[in-house]
């Protein structure tokens, strides 16, 4: 039986500061939110120290304090409901009084409109302070030439303006994931195909206007493939990038995960390997006071992990689904009522070709619950996920129904009971989701049309819920 485990890092920390850490880091302030403490305590006001870290005071049930406001229960509905283990869609069982902030049940997500952008593939969206929708990915120039690319685009989905980046080889270049700041400053992170035969980190800022404002493009000393896969931005304006290096020992490559944070996008502020070997981080999101959380893939197992704002690491913990072979996060979200962390994903090597999973983790790393809804068609992928204006989990990716590849959209309530499932592909044919986001009542999904290994069109579509 798979369960969420806390590692031990101490002595691991220890050799990765001695050895791998390049970056020097501002020093984190005594008794704040993220740094350490001692079991007398030291915290400042509304602080606790637990396990080593001041955060804020847990309440009777062991949470975290909430900072939000809720009004509405959901209701039992169809589905599945979540326990600390992981469960099939159609398990019975009782619901928690998880809240929301709007809504009594989720509304059903329902079709608006959709766009194929052009040749290529868009890997995420987020939304701009102006309302304006910044999707990024790639765009085929040739069969053998990639520009990695930023689309701007209005609520209806007409493009604004864009932006491409071609480099040294070309044939590779791509954007993985976006971050947008306060001011409207927009961060892309990705690849740059070099023509020297590896893969460069590749991150780039724009200001709201589309001016650029920085280019980096960086990799490690081992010269080979080097990947940005998530970036996030705090509220101070600190951009931070996730992804994972090539390390070569004896000419076999592996990877070895590694975070960063720009204190003004340009200058580096810290710099950590945030993992052992054959890992890699696939996204990162800050949470309200200031921390980081990242999750990737150690091995066959997920890893969840937290840094405080110096880039000290807080907890690492490690998951695996039940009797799968590998189980892989790809999106990740922060609750803002209760912190609580929620990781969407899929894994494979369990008699299909892959199912989706859905977890959540509080405040202190524990897990809450893991879900693994019974997939539609054969093979179910989740890539991405968001909580809507209702309170409600919208978790993207795709399924292969008929051999065909469709997007789908699950809903679920904070505690995990699956409420609705919507399967959707447009005339063109086949389409799959790869990132989402959602302002009041739109949800807006992109993706790429076409199996993987297939020519493919950028998607942009908004669904209504």
């Amino acid at each position: 039986m798979s369960a969420s485990r806390a590692v031990v890092l101490g002595l691991f920390s220890a050799l990765i500061a001695a050895t791998c850490n390049s970056g020097g880091g501002d020093e984190c302030a005594a008794g704040s939110d993220g740094c350490p403490c001692d079991a007398g305590g030291g915290c400042a006001a509304g602080l606790v120290c637990v396990a080593g870290w001041c955060q804020a005071e847990p309440d009777e049930t062991g949470e975290p304090a909430t900072t939000g406001t809720s009004a509405a229960t959901p209701t039992e509905g169809a589905g599945s409901t979540s326990t600390g283990e992981t469960a099939s869609s159609g398990a019975s069982g009782a619901t928690t009084n998880e809240t929301t902030t709007a809504t009594d049940q989720p509304t059903s997500p329902s079709y608006r409109w959709h766009k194929l952008v052009e040749a290529g593939e868009a890997r995420d969206v987020q939304l701009t302070p102006a309302g304006e929708l910044a999707v990024v990915g790639y765009v085929e120039r040739t069969m053998y030439d990639r520009d990695a690319w930023l689309g701007v685009h209005a609520e209806d989905g007409a493009l604004l303006w864009e932006r491409t980046f071609d480099g040294e080889d070309g044939a590779g270049d791509e954007f993985e994931d976006v971050a947008i700041d306060a001011a409207g400053n927009i961060t892309a992170t990705g690849k740059q195909d070099l023509s020297v035969g590896w893969d460069d980190v590749l991150t780039m800022t724009w200001g709201a206007g589309g001016d650029e404002l920085h280019v980096r493009g960086y990799g490690n000393e081992f010269h080979r493939d080097d990947v940005g896969h998530g970036a996030a931005v705090d509220a101070e304006g600190n951009v931070y990038v996730c992804g994972y290096f090539t390390y070569m020992d004896n000419f076999t490559g592996t990877n070895l995960a590694y975070t960063t944070r720009y204190a003004d996008f340009s200058g580096q502020d810290w710099f950590q390997y945030s993992g052992l070997l054959e890992d890699v981080q696939y996204d990162c999101e800050t949470g309200p006071s200031g921390y980081l959380i990242t999750v990737g893939r150690r091995g066959p197992f997920a890893s969840i992990q937290r840094f405080a704002p110096d880039g000290d690491s807080v907890y690492r913990v490690e998951w695996g689904d039940d009797g799968a072979d590998s189980t892989v996060p790809r999106g990740v979200t922060i609750d803002p009522s209760d912190e609580a962390v929620y990781v969407a994903g899929y894994s494979s090597g369990l008699g299909v070709g892959t199912r989706q999973w859905i977890g959540r983790w509080d405040f202190a790393g524990d897990k809450v619950w893991t879900l693994a809804p019974a997939p539609t068609g054969a093979a179910a992928q989740a890539h991405d996920l968001v909580i809507d204006a209702g309170g409600w989990l919208r978790v993207i990716g795709s399924d292969q129904i008929d051999g065909t590849w469709a997007v789908a959209i699950t809903t679920l309530g904070r505690d995990g009971e699956e409420l609705d499932r919507v399967i959707w592909s447009p005339p063109e044919g086949e389409v799959r989701a790869l990132g989402a986001a959602t302002r009041s009542d739109s949800l807006y999904v992109v993706g790429g049309t076409g199996a993987d290994d297939q020519g493919s069109q950028i998607l942009l579509a908004e669904f209504g819920i």
